[in-house]
């Protein structure tokens, strides 16, 4: 019987024989970056690879998601491999694409790299035989939690539940025979080297709030107006305020803002605000809660914000099936709350 270090070395030396193809299709993904639920282009080099390797795999899971299988024959645990296909908007990113800002500056084509490195050093080394149980190879669309309004209006139109790739693909069953998850993420931390093993993202519950005023003329008669942007600049800076109260054990919790809703033309008072925002939930179990501005000023007094707050894992659906629900709320302006018209 092959030792399981002589199955290791086998698999190690298959990566890296497949290392330029697999380089090759990370630099393909780095210059043709695509955001969440528009992976159209990287979900069909990750399937063109799938299939040239004859790896038997499903396209169009939550919209964009691949996600292949690797059986070795024998009874055993399922083990999910995740890649993730989408990028940020970042149009300063030097591989930024010209027309759509989309950037990879989250490292997910190294994601899918790493991921089809598992599933070729697997394949090509011949050990899935001395294996049990399958891989589950996943390229999750929609990781990031960007451009709400895009997504909102994927669900109301049917196509989603949920505005993130891995809990719609939760929803969709896609997960239902998987036993253990596991992806590997690159880092920007200098002490974790060139991989990170860290803290846990379980959920995502998003909320928009809008904050309606009274519109007056900003010069001629002020105190009859009531002003929406100042309630979500008061709103946004309460939350805020809270950063410091509670205990985290690191960065990548945060709350902010940007203005993508003006409520009123110049010399006007802002009569309408909107500020989007999503709940981020730990699984350590400790009530660690983080507020940590995304923006600055000139973002937070937009009136229009997208924000994330970590916490304590205390509802069971936020990491699965609650995880990306959608509420919004009005909140109605009075001159206590607004500030008034001065």
């Amino acid at each position: 019987m092959t030792s399981r270090q002589d199955i290791k070395a086998r698999v190690r030396q298959a990566i890296d024989e497949k290392a330029d193809e697999i380089v090759r299709v990370s630099r393909t993904i780095l210059e043709n970056p695509e955001a969440g639920f528009r992976e159209v282009k990287t979900a069909k080099l990750v399937s063109n690879v799938f299939s040239g390797w004859g790896i038997d795999h499903r396209t169009g899971l939550a919209l964009t998601g691949v996600k292949g299988v690797v059986d070795s024959g024998n009874t055993g645990p399922t083990v999910g491999v995740i890649g993730e296909l989408d990028s940020l908007i970042v149009s300063e990113h030097p591989h930024a694409d010209s027309e759509t800002a989309a950037a990879h500056a989250c490292g997910h084509h190294a994601q899918i790299g790493m991921m089809l490195g598992v599933a070729g050093g697997l394949l090509s080394s011949g050990v899935m035989d001395q294996l049990g149980g399958r891989v589950a190879l996943f390229a999750v669309p929609a990781e990031e939690y960007i451009e709400i309004e895009y997504r909102d209006e994927l669900r109301r139109d049917g196509k989603l539940e949920f505005l993130g790739g891995k809990p719609e693909l939760i929803r969709l069953g896609e997960m239902d025979d998987v036993d253990l998850a596991l992806m590997c993420h690159t880092t920007s931390i200098a002490s974790e080297k060139q991989l990170c093993i860290s803290g846990t993202n379980n959920g995502t519950l998003a909320k928009k709030i809008r904050f309606l005023g009274r519109a007056a003329h900003a010069g001629g008669a002020p105190h009859l107006g009531v002003n929406a942007l100042n309630a979500a600049s008061l709103a946004l800076m309460a939350i805020h305020a809270n950063r410091e109260t509670f205990r985290s054990p690191g960065p990548g919790h945060h709350t902010g803002a940007s203005d993508h809703h003006q409520g009123g033309r110049g010399g006007e008072r802002r009569a309408r605000r909107r500020a989007d925002g999503d709940l981020r939930a730990r699984g350590d179990g400790g009530g660690n809660r983080r507020c940590q501005p995304e923006g600055g000023p000139g973002a937070a007094g937009g009136g229009h914000g997208r924000g994330r707050t970590g916490s304590d894992n205390d509802h069971p659906r936020l990491s699965a099936a609650g995880a990306g629900r959608d509420d919004e709320r009005d909140v109605p302006g009075q001159r206590g709350v607004s500030g008034g018209g001065g």
